[in-house]
């Protein structure tokens, strides 16, 4: 009886044990297409950039989700003419990308890096940025952009005028 309660119960262990689905990659067609995306702003290639979001692309960009979106097209246009303020533009080596596959098939991709800038002023400038893209049939039908952008605007700052020598 008590080798049948252990075999049983050795049984139960091996059948509760099941392989689960791996839901977290580092390597992805859908992680491609956003590294594609990011080197398609650090190159001003703007029919790339814009052609990796579906039509109904929904945009946040240092908002709640729950702000109203921006389309794809309004997007490309703002960070068009954000990059033409920038004579060179690098992602540092150090970015990390992943992929999240949900139980109800949906895939994300988190990125995460640090941008390196040379203005049309000479001045230079590092951000962080976290972006999430919602991927679905080959496009980015969601995005979330969050990064700090007072380096880029105190890079486009004037330099201060020299105090004034003090009277003698």
């Amino acid at each position: 009886m008590k080798k049948l309660i252990g075999i049983l119960l050795v049984a139960a262990v091996f059948a509760s044990c099941q392989t689960q689905k791996k839901q977290v990659f580092t390597t992805s067609a859908e992680i491609d297409m956003v590294k594609k995306l990011d080197q398609s702003f650090a190159g001003s290639d703007w029919s790339t950039f814009r052609a990796s979001f579906s039509d109904t692309a929904k945009i946040w960009i240092n908002t709640s989700w729950s702000d109203p979106a921006m389309s794809a097209d309004t997007l490309t246009q703002n960070f068009k003419t954000a990059r033409a303020g920038l004579t060179a533009i690098r992602m540092n080596d150090n970015a990390i990308y992943n992929m999240v596959e949900h139980d109800n098939g949906a895939r994300w991709v988190h990125r995460w890096l640090v941008w390196e800038s040379t203005n049309t002023n000479g001045k230079s400038a590092t951000w962080t940025s976290n972006a999430n893209f919602l991927i679905a049939d080959g496009k980015i039908v969601q995005a979330g952009y969050i990064y700090n952008a007072l380096p880029g605007y105190l890079a486009n700052q004037p330099d201060p005028a020299p105090a004034a020598a003090p009277a003698k």
